[in-house]
């Protein structure tokens, strides 16, 4: 296997001309989908409910106890949008989707069938790794926007069931702690976090050479190399937005 920036230079070099061509494999990317982004969805309803009603049902005494009621939908969006969110959506889909293909395609290799391909004529890029890749950058961005979502509804909820919040006052607050900004770099987030799982999912998987014990080895290496990655983007995505927001209450 090439290195991991020539993987990637690789990668990209292939989906512009997958595009034109229609050549990625469409029923691996669907199963893909369903598998990354359907079937976590209950998981993400799940952790986004608990989360976005419990920072509005917490948060709420505390802001209103020193007389800023309205920073509570600041930190709204902070936790279930711009910053957490892409963070803890990042984790999920790894350790569900992310090991997974790891272990596949290191098992494809053990067992030849990648080999097989290749002697069949059949492009291991487009047809392994691409749908890979564009599934879960496609599940990652969907499950974001679910998630930002259901965590809100979930906020909205809490806030005129138990905080006797009106809806005016709620979504009023809501709309102004929200710019274009924190929505933008939330996209990019999801979009570059789904990138880097997948793409380094794909290529350790793809490096396992003959034996079967490398197979959690470079699992291994998936996970530690994918909680770095998804760490700096979240870390420089704050960095980002620290600079270019004069941020004021």
């Amino acid at each position: 296997m090439p290195s991991f920036g020539v993987f990637v230079i690789q990668l990209l070099l292939s989906s512009v001309n997958a595009l034109r061509n229609r050549a990625i494999g469409r029923q691996v990317y669907t199963v893909q989908v369903f598998f990354s982004g359907f079937e976590a969805l209950g998981l993400i309803s799940l952790v986004a409910c608990v989360l976005g009603g419990l920072v509005m049902y917490v948060g709420f005494d505390f802001f209103v106890s020193i007389g800023q009621a309205p920073w509570i939908y600041f930190l709204l969006n902070m936790i279930v949008l711009r910053d957490v969110a892409p963070f803890l959506i990042s984790f999920i889909l790894l350790a569900r989707s992310g090991t997974a293909i790891s272990t596949e395609l290191g098992n494809m290799k053990v067992n030849k069938e990648v080999a097989a391909l290749q002697v069949m004529g059949i492009g291991i890029m487009e047809y392994l790794v691409l749908p890979r890749i564009w599934a879960m950058v496609t599940s990652l961005f969907v499950l974001g926007c679910f998630f930002t979502a259901t965590g809100i509804l979930s906020a909205y909820l809490v806030a005129i069931l138990i905080l006797n919040i009106s809806h005016v006052e709620f979504w009023q607050f809501m709309f102004q702690a929200i710019s274009l900004l924190d929505l933008g770099l939330m996209a990019a987030k999801l979009i570059l976090c789904g990138f880097m799982l997948a793409a380094l999912s794909c290529y350790f998987g793809l490096s396992v050479n003959q034996s079967v014990t490398e197979v959690p080895q470079f699992m291994i290496k998936t996970v530690g190399y994918s909680v770095l990655s998804v760490t700096l983007i979240n870390g420089v995505g704050i960095l980002i937005y620290l600079t270019m927001n004069e941020f004021s209450f």
